[in-house]
């Protein structure tokens, strides 16, 4: 029988949760001002944690968008996963994904552009 996985620990929550402050600062700031105008040390003041602590977590700003487009690639799997049994029409699949796909944008930080309905 698999081991199951232990409940996560204080110290593996509170990592977590910084990773978190410092991806949805980052999110913010990079489509507030662009990614050029955008620096760590910004990122950091947003997610409240100091410039080190920033760079242990990301050494470097792509890493920051790197991880953004995974989490918007692991949304947009969890859509057509959802999707796929429902529709036999791909057009309709599509159309649906995507409909969900800006709404979870929408709530889940601010994107720029116009989603269509």
């Amino acid at each position: 029988m698999p081991a199951e996985n232990p409940a996560p620990t204080m110290r593996e929550r509170k990592q977590r949760a910084t990773r978190e402050r410092l991806l949805t600062a980052a999110q913010n700031l990079l489509a507030d001002r662009g990614y050029d105008r955008t620096t760590m040390d910004d990122i950091a003041a947003d997610a409240d944690v100091s410039r080190a602590t920033a760079f242990n977590y990301f050494p470097r700003k792509e890493e920051l968008l790197l991880a953004l487009a995974e989490r918007r690639r692991a949304v947009i799997v969890e859509l057509l996963a959802r999707e796929q049994p429902e529709a036999a029409d791909v057009a309709d699949r599509l159309h649906r994904v995507f409909t969900n796909l800006c709404d979870a944008f929408d709530q889940g930080g601010r994107i720029r552009g116009r989603c269509m309905r």
